[in-house]
């Protein structure tokens, strides 16, 4: 009986050494590709019950609605290069800091990033705040959204950290402050940091440098659970030149960093990660304009239960609009909203179309035609 004890013990621990050494591998290559070998499973431990017994089943445990979604963290790259065409590199740089904010090895007396997105207008780098805050905190209105036009005077600094005690407007707080109270994540986006007073830039040179920030009433803010987003149009001309001579991004950002340094100032600069965003190359248009399309069809379905289709023709068109890539896409969605858009409303009060209406618009020459196809069955 000892005997077949002994055995059975060290058959287990032969068979966890064995899925252990078949599962703890991945093949990481020198560039940004990830190529996975075998992949650590909690089954390569626990999935074979050797102890005897089931575990007691964890509590539930209320998810906190302000804290980021990072199960599905591997997969954010995916998502977000769905939702942006043009810009994998900048997703890339980005998801890799959340990875390793999931993993535990990030600085933990840091902000989780502060990213500099710099680019030409128009290529996505608000956008990519956007989604990563649909992504991580469940919508895009948890985002907050800072235009640093208006913190261009040096009383600008009163207006993100609020005003000292005894000054008037002093219990209402700063809009920044604000935004991280109570908060486990937050994802702040300063837009167009080049426009902030050299006083505001000092204060978040100061809270980058120090993972906290302290509030005009004496609070102390901890940052290492936010992450900052700035957004900066510095050298965009030239970084649309290169982009369209076909620079890689690093190669772009060797060109201008000079300018952003020279701007921003070396100290605050290198308390940042800056990301090129280049210019979306014109072959790509044709998938981003099937995308606006698509989201025009699902916004019309989800109010009026209409279903639209575009015929080839209009894709044809919006292409054919477009004389370059120089203001990135701001352009189609203008044409979007005002030529379809526009015309398809007017269309719908007019005739009033009955649920389950199949709508079909096409282009003929200079005119945009709908048509009511009836009720799909």
């Amino acid at each position: 009986m000892k005997i077949m004890n002994k055995f059975f013990v060290t058959f287990c621990f032969l068979s966890l050494f064995c899925s252990l050494a078949e599962a703890n591998e991945m093949r990481f290559s020198l560039g940004n590709e990830i190529n996975e070998t075998s992949t650590l499973q909690s089954n390569a431990l626990f999935g074979w019950p050797w102890w005897g017994s089931d575990p007691k089943p964890e509590p539930e445990i209320t998810p906190d609605p302000t804290a980021f979604r990072m199960d599905n963290i591997l997969e954010l790259e995916g998502e977000l290069n769905q939702a942006i065409f043009g810009q994998e590199y900048a997703i890339n740089e980005v998801a890799n800091y959340l990875i390793s904010y999931k993993a535990g090895i990030n600085d933990p007396n840091k902000p989780i990033g502060v990213f500099l997105f710099v680019g030409p207008t128009g290529v996505g780098k608000t956008q990519l705040a956007k989604e990563l805050s649909n992504v991580l905190l469940g919508s895009k209105i948890y985002m907050t959204r800072l235009d640093m036009s208006e913190f261009s005077t040096k009383e600008g600094v009163w207006g993100l950290i609020g005003s000292p005690r005894g000054y008037a407007g002093a219990e209402e707080g700063g809009v920044l402050t604000e935004a991280l109270r109570g908060r486990t994540n937050s994802i702040i986006l300063l837009d167009e940091i080049e426009k902030a007073a050299p006083e505001v830039l000092k204060l978040f040179l100061a809270a980058f440098d120090e993972g906290r920030i302290t509030s005009g009433t004496g609070e102390t803010f901890n940052l290492n659970s936010a992450m900052f987003i700035l957004t900066t149009n510095i050298a965009s001309e030239e970084i649309l030149d290169l982009s369209n001579e076909g620079f890689d991004n690093e190669s772009i950002l060797a060109r201008t960093e000079g300018r952003l340094v020279s701007y921003l100032s070396p100290e605050f600069y290198n308390r940042t990660t800056p990301i090129i965003f280049k210019a979306i190359p014109l072959e790509l248009y044709p998938k981003i304009i099937e995308r606006e399309l698509a989201l025009v069809s699902k916004r019309l379905w989800s109010v009026k239960n209409i279903y639209v289709t575009f015929d080839s023709s209009v894709n044809n068109y919006l292409f054919n609009s477009l004389q370059s890539n120089r203001l990135g896409v701001r352009p189609l969605k203008r044409l979007v909203e005002k030529q379809l858009v526009g015309n398809l409303s007017h269309f719908i009060v007019s005739t009033n179309p009955e649920p389950k209406s199949h709508v079909l618009i096409s282009v003929e020459d200079t005119y945009v035609i709908i048509k009511n196809l009836g009720v799909q069955g």
